[in-house]
């Protein structure tokens, strides 16, 4: 018996293969904007104390925040690709028939985030830490009275 490869199937893998690599130079590119995150603010918290200017400890807060928004907003792009991925995962595992009559990239892309928002990104404790905990210790060296 002779074993007939779908051609719906194989293009499905070969989208699917495609998606997964998308998926993970998007964690490549989300763990640099962690270490920028992290240097860059840690390079301000260390001005910070070296000069004495309290002002670089807001502007330190606030640079953590915005690599926390940055990559939120990163991560929005990432899943977006997700729930064409596990349609496709479905279909292999024989579960469901995603609509394969054409390549689904761009259309699996808009429907992907099933409501997922930014906000809701933005708790994710892989997308807040460090940049949060790095503007709220840059927020409380602010706070407290320094003497000269």
């Amino acid at each position: 018996m002779e074993f007939e490869v779908n051609p719906d199937r194989e293009w499905l893998q070969q989208e699917y293969f495609h998606l997964q690599k998308i998926v993970e130079e998007f964690d490549a590119r989300a763990i640099a904007i962690k270490v920028c995150g992290v240097i860059t603010i840690l390079v301000l918290l260390a001005v910070a104390v070296g000069t004495g200017i309290r002002a670089l400890y807001l502007v330190t807060a606030l640079g953590g925040i915005l690599f926390w928004i940055v990559e939120a907003i990163w991560k929005s792009f990432q899943i977006s690709d997700h729930n064409r991925l596990r349609q496709i995962e479905d279909f292999l595992d024989g579960v469901a028939f995603p609509d394969s009559s054409v390549q689904n990239i761009a259309h699996g892309w808009a429907r992907g985030k099933h409501g997922v928002t930014i906000w809701r990104i933005l708790t994710w404790p892989h997308v807040f830490m460090p940049h949060l905990a790095m503007a709220v210790i840059a927020g409380a060296l602010y706070m407290v009275p320094h003497t000269l």
